[in-house]
């Protein structure tokens, strides 16, 4: 017997007004009815019945619109309830009408005193509500657990999102549980779209669906999980590494589609020009799905104890397949570095002594004023001159040190390289 809307409201305006009846002291049988009311939610998928304990299960006369009952029982822990001074050849509605979980469940049956205990099962009552179920399987047909899937209520919303790899654009998210399933209930009557996601193995599966909601029922979805290769027309996959081959884990990925953004941003150590960002999972991996055809530029860095690892690399992603791009990541070069020893004519070292670097040798012997150098360093007490983050160059030195009334002067040459230190030795005299 179903139970609309309009039988919750009149109910609850019985129990509001104080109207409600909990005996049977104005019944004169001597008969009575036991049973057990339980529920079910068939759309999670759980195919056992539990019971319903501390909830309200009202008897009428039969027939009945269900509103005016006689009195009604609360069951007990484990569901079970008795209705008692029933008359032996009358029959009765014994219904049960109440939400759980934001949910409305109805169960109703009509029987007679006996010694049987009836077995009263309450079933979400999609007359007056709607909702959307979904089933997630894999190619093979199984229910999957544990998967996330994202319902959009906007095609433009749900295919961007869909493009970029994200789901920020979701206006719900279902997580398929034991059974493979999730539902979500009385929502907007709507066409809504699907889109799963699971990572297994290192491999991005995904599966969409669309399906229209009305407003009453429940509509279900299937979605099927695939490979990326069944749903991206094309696509970047990047794979970090350490030195020593090493997989790894939450390294970010930088893409550009301007070299000279790239560029730019690798001299300087920023990331800022990127267009895209892509974050590896626990095998080093990362996806970016159907994007522009065309080359594109990537910076990897993962940080590891306060140290940032970086590596570079590069990719041509044509416009109907994947394309993958190996990136090793490593601590970044030394700067270059310049060391230079002062010495006197003994092989002691001179402390206090000023190095002057040119990069022309004619402006080295033309400068009696030590003004035209390009870098200047200064000696220590242990006759060493450093410097860092000198240009990979040759330089051409002179070296000078005042003692009382006398200068110790002294010339040399030194190829700085790239990174790393460069050494040589002045002698002054």
């Amino acid at each position: 017997m179903k139970i609309s809307l309009y039988f919750f409201a009149i109910l609850s305006l019985f129990v509001a007004a104080g109207c409600d009846k909990d005996h049977a002291d104005d019944l004169k049988g001597e008969k009575s009815l036991a049973g057990r009311l339980m529920h079910k939610n068939a759309y999670t998928g759980k195919d056992h019945d539990l019971p319903l304990g501390g909830k309200k299960v009202f008897i009428a006369y039969n027939p009945s619109d269900q509103l005016n009952y006689i009195y009604s029982v609360v069951t007990d822990a484990q569901g079970y309830f008795r209705f008692t001074n029933l008359e032996e050849k009358r029959a009765y509605d014994i219904f049960y009408a109440d939400s759980i979980g934001g949910l409305k469940y109805h169960a109703s049956v009509t029987r007679k005193p006996g010694i049987d205990t009836l077995y009263l099962l309450a079933t979400p009552d999609m007359a007056v509500q709607n909702g959307l179920a979904i089933i997630v399987q894999d190619s093979a047909g199984s229910n999957i657990q544990g998967v996330d899937a994202y319902v959009y209520d906007s095609y433009e919303i749900f295919k961007a999102d869909s493009a970029a790899g994200t789901t920020t654009g979701a206006k719900h998210k279902f997580a398929s549980n034991e059974y493979g399933r999730d539902a979500w209930f009385n929502i907007a009557p709507a066409t809504y779209y699907v889109m799963a996601r699971e990572e297994r193995s290192g491999i991005l599966l995904l599966g969409f669906g669309r399906e229209t909601v009305k407003p009453a029922g429940v509509t279900t979805l299937t979605i099927k999980l695939a490979g990326p290769d069944k749903y991206a027309k094309n696509g970047l996959v990047l794979r970090v590494k350490d030195q020593w081959g090493n997989s790894m884990q939450g390294a970010k990925g930088f893409v550009y589609d301007s070299y000279e953004l790239y560029r730019t941003d690798s001299t300087a150590g920023t990331t800022g020009g990127a267009m895209h960002q892509l974050t590896t999972n626990a095998y080093g991996k990362a996806s970016w799905l159907n994007i522009v055809p065309r080359q594109y530029f990537v910076i990897a860095k993962k940080e590891n104890g306060g140290t940032v690892l970086t590596g570079y690399g590069r990719v041509a992603v044509p416009a109907n397949d994947t394309a993958g791009v190996d990136i090793n990541v490593s601590l970044p070069a030394p700067a270059p570095m310049v060391r230079i020893t002062v010495l006197d004519v003994f092989n002691t070292p001179v402390s206090g002594a000023d190095v002057y670097l040119y990069t022309s040798l004619l402006t080295a012997n033309l400068d009696s004023t030590y003004t035209a150098y390009t870098f200047k360093m200064a000696s220590s007490n242990t006759g060493i001159a450093t410097a860092g983050n000198i240009p990979a160059a040759t330089y051409y030195l002179k070296a000078t040190k005042a003692i009382n009334d006398t200068t110790l002067k002294g010339t040399g040459l030194i190829h700085v390289k790239p990174a790393g230190y460069s050494d040589t030795t002045i002698h002054v005299q």
